[in-house]
């Protein structure tokens, strides 16, 4: 049986676990002679040291370091050893360090797989079988430390990761930055959405043209050239990538940053809609007191509906005007429910409470002419309220004025999201699905998008000679200008390669919606794990290195090593190891000498 076997089945006897504790081990190198010259080594020196382990609890290990007297020194010019070390000894703990590879996947995983605050884990530790009591800041650093070798690990398996990408005909890069306010730098990734794997994952002060080419090199020099890039609409994005990856690599941009840029087009109007309605006219506040005086005198039994609709034919299947007026005034309250949670402009939330409004009060109007009105208060408690906006004589017209404006603004918005075909599929789907809902265009779809957007700027166009209104001019022209500018970038770039032997059209994702999911899933993390939501420290810290840990745990070609501690464990002794072997070039030394020594001499003779 394992020592770590009986330690954990003992776990309960104080004094059995008290002999198993603070062991001695001594390790010396499996081989005893030079790698060069193939003499028997020495005795250099024992290096003793207390490490603590998981499994072993806390013990002595001393190692034997040994060395040849022939080649003592790694090069004549230096007065550095070649010392030979205990392979073993290397794949339990880190030469550097006094935490064992076991202990450090294991807090490790406490700390990101299982979500465990630092405070947790070091009283798990205490109370486990191996008795350790550490500072919370030394969990801290064994925890960042467990992410730097799963960084080390993504790097020993990149040809792994090439394997991937040349299954799928290529890599499909998509790059972007995230930071925390305040904390001054940026976690710049680049990830395939192909093979879903992480590229790179670096820290960078700014998003400068002069770094993202750096890092794009590095994916170019690693991974090779992919088909094509996507990103948002950054200045240097796109010449980063024609720079990095020679003009070969065809350049993407984000529908969704796209279709963003007008949020400024949009937000002042809608900013002045909001004001008016909660602000001057307390709309929701109002609307709130309302029902909970319905709410008062009525059963509650009946379900909840979400969809005008339902509420119309409840009306028509009951004649009960106190509940259709609650479930009324509920749907208009819940307005913000039908946003995307995208934001201006795909969200125009306050424009749509001012439609429920009027929607709604044709609705209770009919109600309360065709019922027998037992409670009329009610009904002119609500008309008292829409009189409100109607009829306000200081901020009744600009406010009517801005509703239409940014109806119309909306209209124009709406057709160019269908030009990309981010409008009317998705909302067949599901309308109230946010613009992030995944789904794959089909090859004739991909291809109709360049013929929509020349008919969209032929309509708007038209659009724009027959307009008079000056603000409308103007924002049809932000439409037009826009998607003009950046058409050729706009359409989705299709690929028939070779795959298996199978003839296969790749149709590349058009947003970089994988990285947007991907950082929030990150941050995510980090704040469920620190209990806070500012990640000023952390996130400088380990915002860089936890990308590699959240994708390749789940990931297919990583998966089985992060659901194995032992594998895990066994990975990372690997990495320790192969840091500390000899390099071969050293190996070689004699050789390579003996061969420019013969060459020497050849030389002499030919020119004696």
């Amino acid at each position: 049986m394992h020592l770590k076997d009986l330690r954990a089945r003992f776990q309960n006897d104080e004094r059995l676990l008290g002999e198993l504790s603070k062991l001695t081990f001594r390790l010396y190198p499996e081989k005893n002679s030079c790698i060069i010259c193939g003499q028997k080594t020495n005795l250099l020196k024992t290096s003793p040291k207390t490490c603590y382990s998981f499994f072993f609890g806390e013990f002595t290990l001393i190692e034997g370091l040994y060395y040849c007297v022939n080649h003592k020194y790694k090069a004549d010019n230096s007065n550095k050893i070649l010392k030979y070390h205990s392979e073993l000894a290397m794949e339990i703990v880190d030469r550097r360090h006094i935490i064992t590879i076991d202990l450090m996947v294991k807090i490790g995983l406490l700390r990101y797989r299982d979500h465990r605050q630092l405070e947790e884990i070091q009283a798990f530790l205490k109370c486990s079988s191996a008795k350790i009591d550490m500072p919370l800041s030394t969990i801290g650093m064994i925890s960042k430390r467990f992410l730097e070798y799963c960084k080390l690990l993504h790097h020993k398996y990149e040809y792994k990761i090439r394997k991937d990408i040349e299954a799928n005909g290529g890599a499909v890069a998509h790059y972007d930055g995230a930071t925390e306010k305040g904390c001054g730098v940026i976690n710049f990734i680049v990830k395939d959405s192909l093979s879903e794997h992480i590229l790179a994952s670096e820290m960078i002060k700014t998003e400068n043209y002069i770094d993202v080419v750096r890092i794009l090199r590095e994916v170019k020099f690693k991974f090779g050239i992919p088909l094509a890039t996507v990103s948002d609409l950054r200045n240097c994005f796109k010449s980063a990538s024609e720079e990095a990856f020679d003009k070969k690599a065809i350049h993407k941009l984000c529908d969704y940053h796209f279709l963003s840029t007008f949020k400024d087009d949009f937000i002042p109007e809608h900013s002045f809609i909001k004001a008016r309605l909660n602000k001057s006219w307390k709309i929701i506040s109002s609307l709130r007191k309302q029902l909970k005086t319905i709410e008062q005198v009525i059963d509650k039994k009946n379900p909840v509906y979400k969809n005008f609709k339902d509420i119309e034919q409840y009306w028509e299947d009951t004649k009960n005007i106190p509940e259709t007026h609650r479930l009324v005034l509920t749907w208009i309250i819940n307005f913000k429910k039908a946003s995307s949670g995208k934001g201006v402009p795909f969200d125009l939330p306050y424009l749509d409470l001012y439609a429920r409004l009027d929607q709604g009060k044709n609705l209770i109007d009919k109600i309360f002419i065709e019922g027998d009105i037992t409670i009329k208060e009610h009904y002119l408690n609500f008309n008292t309220l829409i009189n409100k906006i109607h009829n306000c004589p200081h901020w009744g017209p600009d406010f009517k004025q801005k509703i239409k404006f940014l109806k119309f603004s909306r209209k124009w918005f709406t057709k160019l999201r269908g030009v990309l075909l981010l409008g009317s599929l998705q909302d067949q789907q599901d309308p109230l699905a946010p613009l992030s809902k995944k789904y794959q265009l089909t090859e004739e779809e991909a291809k109709a998008i360049p013929v929509n957007i020349e008919k969209f700027l032929v309509e708007i166009e038209k659009e724009i000679s027959l307009c008079k209104k000056s603000d409308r001019i103007k924002i049809l022209k932000r439409f037009r200008d826009q998607t003009n500018k950046h058409k050729d970038n706009l359409k989705l770039p299709l690929f028939v390669l070779t795959i298996a032997g199978v003839l296969t059209t790749i149709i590349p994702s058009r947003t970089n919606n994988c990285l947007e999911t991907f950082f929030r899933l990150v941050k995510a993390l980090m704040r469920r794990n620190t209990g806070r939501s500012a990640l000023t420290k952390e996130f400088p810290s380990i915002g860089a290195l936890l990308p590699f840990f959240v994708y390749m745990k789940g990931h297919k070609t990583f998966k089985s090593l992060f659901e194995n501690d032992e594998k895990l464990i066994e990975e990372f002794a690997t990495i320790t190891k192969d840091k500390w072997c000899v390099p071969a070039n050293v190996v070689n030394l004699d050789k390579k000498l003996s061969i420019d020594a013969e060459d020497s001499i050849e030389i002499l003779k030919v020119m004696g």
